[in-house]
């Protein structure tokens, strides 16, 4: 597995494989720890901190669920599930975690991890995270996207910001999703050239 071009080291912690990443991870709850200036660690309070802490999915997910990958933006942080449900965190100003500003309930930083309610009757099989925008890949091949869209990042042919997960149009069904800053990768597998 490797996160940011950098090879993930795999390391044991009471008899459990943790991951090094932005984030470890142990079976349904993982650690964080670095800076917290701007929410994306998840523990609920802006105070930087050098030790892990042990971070809380709200609602619990049932014991046999585990953590099955993490994307993170620049100011947010995207936590993705066994069973496809995904978690949420960190700064909203550009709804790159998909909570719609226009409910009463709406964040702008999201200070502990939240499930994404609107996915729930969807199967995520991978989330990808830019600067200020994030990708959904579902089990059925299609692509959605979400917030900062200045510079097309979502995919529609507009500028406008997505605030809900907006279907991205594609050609075939796709296999897997990257983001860099302010652009996107989708492999769908169909597409092939030379020799």
């Amino acid at each position: 597995m490797e996160s940011k071009g950098k090879q993930c080291e795999r390391k044991e912690k009471d008899g459990q494989k943790v991951e090094d990443l932005d984030f470890y991870w142990l079976r349904s709850c993982f650690l964080a720890f670095k800076n917290a200036g701007v929410i994306k660690l998840g523990t609920g309070q802006l105070s930087n901190t050098s030790q892990p802490v042990r971070l809380q999915l709200d609602p619990r997910p049932p014991s046999d669920v585990s953590v099955s990958s993490l994307a993170c933006g620049s100011r947010h942080t995207m936590v993705l599930l066994s069973n496809g449900r995904v978690y949420a965190f960190g700064n909203n100003f550009y709804a790159q975690l998909g909570y719609d500003f226009r409910k009463e309930t709406y964040k702008e930083n999201q200070t502990s991890p939240g499930l994404l309610s609107y996915l729930v009757h969807y199967h995520v099989t991978q989330v990808a995270c830019g600067d200020k925008h994030t990708l959904f890949l579902f089990r059925d091949g299609t692509v959605s996207a979400v917030g900062h869209n200045t510079r097309g990042q979502i995919g529609d042919g507009g500028r406008q910001e997505s605030v809900v997960p907006k279907p991205v149009e594609l050609d075939a069904p796709a296999i897997s999703v990257a983001c860099g800053r302010d652009h996107n990768l989708v492999l769908t597998g169909e597409l092939t050239f030379g020799d």
